[in-house]
This record gives structure tokens, sequence and C-alpha cells, in this order.
């Protein structure tokens, strides 16, 4: 059921934080903390990124008796090498055909007159991510002379889901959508409907195996939210008052990018390998804006004076609480209410509509990579991290803004999984 994304969503719905998560397993691993520590190793719970497959894509006989057979059976034999080839190449055709493409798929042709369409979540453009797209293409729009519009379903439920997507791909040359748990409905939908496009922010659509599928009309997009993360690690780093810092998200890649961004920079900092972070995951269930509370207390509880969040708003408000009420500072990621308090030290913030606005003016063109996966960094200015009112000096702040530079050049990687921070590691750090 295409729940919210508590990455995506900054007010995802509570009673399904973390499910359809194709990298978490079973998150629920984690979840009852009520009588469970933070481990002190990241790696340890997560065991990195999770490796996730990519699809692919003579006969002998009597001696004849005399030349004329000879030459007959060279002839047959010649036919039947190349029947079995044909005969070999249909059934690869098929077996991926139907690898790739559920059965019952019915392929709809249809003649779109708009341009571009945003489907949102039930809450519609209250939530911040679906708001700051509808901005970018908005934006866009004006400027391309292009027809867009937004559809909010009514209820948080398959259904609904499917008939909205339904009306989008009638209707639109192009569908942007956001958040992972709707990758099995654009798994049919992407296929039903070849006429369409879609631009499909932070998910990646997987088979029924958990293999990932590409598909000659979809364009993923993500982030390299690890650059932006690696400043806030520097930052947390030279201002944290604690004896630790600590880190909460999930098994996601954006939460594993943010997570190991985070942690090259507190290395770079630091200047110790061997430098712990106290990190977790909240559980799922009806309660999962209690139990992020209790996780982020007991980390704060531990030594940490600072957390890192990749949870979104509405969770990150529970984290937020836990550091007002323990003293304790928190980095947020999503755009922090209007309304926080000074336990918000700074936020790590994805421009969805300086991406969006990139990808629809390149679709003007038709230059748009359809059938890949695109990120977004620093250099495109995709990222922010806003320069905190108080908290941070001058000096400080612009060791932070040289380090972003060298990120802008080309002069300084940083890595957004487990195995470029093992590299980096062994290669003598930063």
């Amino acid at each position: 059921m295409p729940k919210s994304n508590p990455y995506l969503s900054e007010n995802p719905n509570v009673d399904e934080f973390y499910d359809g998560d194709p990298y978490a397993g079973n998150a629920g691993s984690y979840g009852d903390h009520e009588n469970s520590e933070p481990i002190s190793s990241f790696e340890q719970q997560f065991g990195g990124v999770a490796n996730v497959a990519k699809r692919p894509g003579g006969p002998s006989g009597n001696k004849p008796k005399n030349g004329n057979n000879k030459n007959g059976n060279k002839k047959k034999m010649v036919f039947l090498i190349i029947l079995g080839v044909v005969v070999l190449m249909l059934a690869v055709g098929v077996a991926l055909y139907l690898i790739g493409k559920p059965r019952g798929i019915t392929t709809v042709m249809t003649n779109p007159t708009k341009d571009v369409v945003l489907i949102t979540g039930p809450e519609g453009l209250d939530d911040p991510v679906a708001a700051n797209i509808w901005q970018g293409i908005e934006e866009a729009s004006q400027k391309n002379s292009l027809t867009a519009g937004y559809i909010v379903p009514k209820a948080d439920t398959e259904k609904e889901f499917n008939a909205k997507l339904d009306e989008a791909c009638r209707d639109y040359r192009i569908v942007v959508c956001y958040g992972q748990d709707l990758a099995d409905n654009l798994l049919i939908k992407v296929q039903t409907y070849p006429q369409a496009n879609f631009l499909f922010f932070e998910g990646t659509i997987l088979t029924g195996e958990g293999e990932t599928s590409t598909f000659p009309n979809v364009l993923e997009v993500g982030f390299r939210v690890e650059e932006a993360s690696y400043l806030a690690g520097y930052l947390a780093f030279k201002m944290n008052s604690g004896n630790s810092l600590g880190f909460v998200g999930g098994k996601d890649e954006p939460a594993l990018r943010a997570y190991y961004g985070f942690y090259a920079g507190v290395m770079h900092a630091s200047n110790n390998p061997g430098y712990e972070i106290r990190s977790g995951l909240p559980g799922s269930a009806a309660d999962g804006y209690k139990r992020v509370k209790t996780l982020a207390s007991d980390i704060y509880k531990d030594g940490a004076g600072i957390i890192y969040h990749s949870v979104g708003s509405h969770y990150g408000q529970a984290i937020a609480e836990a550091a007002r009420q323990d003293n304790k500072k928190v980095i947020a990621s999503g755009r922090v209410p209007e309304n926080a308090g000074s336990e918000v030290l700074m936020t790590v913030v994805k421009n969805y509509d300086v991406v969006v606005k990139d990808l629809l003016e390149k679709s003007t063109n038709n230059s748009l990579p359809y059938g890949e996966r695109v990120y977004y960094g620093y250099t495109e200015n995709a990222l922010s991290l806003p320069k905190p009112a108080k908290d941070v000096s001058d000096s400080l702040w612009n060791q932070a803004e040289d380090l972003r530079n060298k990120i802008i050049k080309g002069e300084r990687s940083v890595p957004g999984n487990q195995d470029e921070f093992d590299y980096k590691v062994q290669k003598g750090g930063w």
C-alpha cells in the first residue's frame, strides 16, 4: 500500500514507518526499541549498501556413403543449426520479457495533450516535498510554456493511487512521482503506458525478485546528499560538546548516503579513523514517533551531543523534542518548521525545485536520458546547508565553505556507500 516514505515525505504516516523499503529487509529487527540500546557500529547493523543485482539481458551423424548425401547432410546440418539458433533466441527473448513484465499487463496507447503532472500523496501540497517539486514545475512551465498540473489521491490506498496514475498517464506526457512506496505501482504503469514518461525521485523500480529494472520511459532521480552530509559531519565534530555524535536513519539509499557522508566529515574533522558514531534504526508500528524519540533520547544519554537524522521533518520533530529535553542539538534533514527551537543546529536541504526545473528544461529538447538513474548534488545547486544564525563562528563556517568549493570543483570526493567509505579509509582517509 503506497504509504508516504519517511525519507521523502515531511509528514509520513506513522503506521507504516519504513514499510515497503527494499533496502531495509526486516526493519522490525531493530524495531522493538523499548528494551534495546543504540548500537555503536552502523556497519554492524546495516551491513552497508545492499547489492542489488541487475538483470542482463555441432551435431554429428553417420558418415555419408557418397558425395551427394554428404552435400545434402551438410545443408540439413546448416539448416538445423540456424533453426536452433533462432529458437534459442526466441526462447531467451520470451524469458527476459516474462521476467521483466508481470503477467496480465495490457498495453494502452494514449495521445496525451498536456505536458507535465505531479502525483502527490493524500496530503497534497501540504507535504513540503510535494510543494517544493510543484514550485519547480510551475517555474519551468512558465518559462517553457508547458501545461502542468498536480493530482492528489483522495485516500492512501493502492486502488486510489492506481486510478490517479491512470488518469495522469492518459492526459500528460511526463508524470513526476517520488518515494519508494510507489515503485510497485510504477512497475505496472510504465509498461501499461509506454507513451508516458516518468520522472521518479528517490525511488527504484524493482521486479518481484527484488532486482532492479530499467525502462526506456523512466528516469530515476537521486541526490548526492552525502556531499552536504559531509559538511554537516565536519561542523558537528567541531561544534560538539558531548563525548560522541549520533545518527538516526534507515537503510534505504538516501539514508545510507547521508550516513557515510556524515561519517566521512566527522573523520576528516577528528583525524581519528576509530571515532564512533552512535547510530540506530527506529522501528515500525503505530508508535513510530514515540520510538524515534526514545531512540534519540538513548543516544543522547549515551554521550552524544549532536544527532544528525535522515527521517524527514515529521519524525525529525521527535528527535528535536528529545534534544530539547536533554539540552542537546540536532542536525535536521528536510525543511525545518518555522517554529523550530534553538535545539536545531542546522539542516541539510534537497532542492527538488532546482532539479525538476533542470529536467523539464531538458525535456523540451528531448535530451533527458530515460532508462538511466541520475544524481544531483552541490555542482548542480541541488543541495544546501544554510548557515545557522548563531552557534557557528565565521572562521569555522569558512572552513566548511572551502570544503564545499572543493567538492564542486571535483578536488574532494565524498563516499556515498560502504565500499567507497572503506576505500577512502584504506587510502589514508581525509
